[in-house]
C-alpha cells in the first residue's frame, strides 16, 4: 500500500511542472546609399612584366598626366608621348555620412567634352583619342573589362548588373600604340602622342554620371 502511495504521488508532482518561454524579436538595419563617391589613384604601372601596379590616392578630380609621378615621357623605342602613370576613378555608393552602404545603380554612363589641342593641331586629334577609358568590375582581386576605347568613344551606359558582387573601377590613361596580331589597337579607336603632333598643352573634360534607385 505504501508503494501504491508513493507512485501516486509522484505521478501528480511530475504533471504539476510547467515549462516558460519567452520570444525575442531581433533587427538589425543596414542602411541604404544615398550618393556615390568617386575614389582617384594614382596608379603606377608594374616595373616588370607580370607585376602589381602601386596604386596611392590622388588628391584632386584634375587628372594631370604632365605632373602625375615624373610626367610625361618619351619612349625612344616606340618613338611616343606617354605618362609615367597612368589613373583609377573608383565608384563606392556611400550614406550621406560618407559610410559605404549598399547602393543599386540605376545606370552609370560615360560622356566626354570640351576637347582643347594646341594651335596647328586638328582639333579631332586630341585627348579624345590620346586618352584612354578601360572601365572593368572589381571582386576580390580580379578584375573584369566592361568597356574599353579611346575617350572620345561613344559608350554605352552600364547597369546595376554589369557591376553586381563587386564594385566599378574606371582607368584613364594615355595611349600606348600597343596593337593586336590583327594591326588594329588594342584600345579601340586610341592612336598615341608622337612628334608628329603639335607641341603645347592638350586638355578635356571624362564626365561619369550614376544613378541610385
Amino acid at each position: 500500500m505504501k508503494k501504491l502511495f508513493l507512485l501516486t504521488v509522484l505521478a501528480v508532482a511530475l504533471s504539476a511542472s510547467a515549462a516558460f518561454a519567452a520570444a525575442f524579436p531581433i533587427t538589425a538595419t543596414i542602411p541604404a546609399a544615398t550618393t556615390v563617391n568617386f575614389i582617384v589613384s594614382e596608379v603606377t604601372p608594374p616595373a616588370t612584366a607580370g607585376g602589381n601596379p602601386v596604386f596611392a590616392s590622388y588628391p584632386s578630380l584634375n587628372l594631370n598626366f604632365a605632373t602625375a609621378g615624373q610626367g610625361m615621357k618619351y619612349d625612344t623605342k616606340n618613338g611616343i608621348w606617354t605618362g609615367d602613370r597612368f589613373f583609377a576613378i573608383d565608384l563606392a555608393p556611400v550614406t550621406a555620412g560618407g559610410v559605404p552602404a549598399p547602393g543599386t545603380y540605376g545606370s552609370i554612363s560615360f560622356s566626354y567634352a570640351a576637347n582643347v589641342v594646341p594651335a596647328g593641331q586638328a582639333a579631332t586629334e586630341g585627348l579624345n583619342k590620346r586618352a584612354t577609358l578601360t572601365a572593368v568590375k572589381v571582386v576580390g582581386t580580379t578584375e573584369t573589362q566592361l568597356r574599353n576605347g579611346a575617350m572620345g568613344n561613344t559608350f554605352s551606359s552600364l547597369s546595376n548588373a554589369d557591376v553586381a558582387g563587386g564594385f566599378l573601377r574606371v582607368y584613364v590613361g594615355l595611349a600606348t600604340g600597343e596593337t593586336t596580331t590583327g594591326g588594329a589597337p588594342v584600345v579601340p579607336g586610341s592612336v598615341p602622342f608622337t612628334n608628329a603632333d603639335k607641341p603645347g598643352t592638350y586638355t578635356g573634360t571624362l564626365t561619369i554620371t550614376a544613378t541610385l534607385v
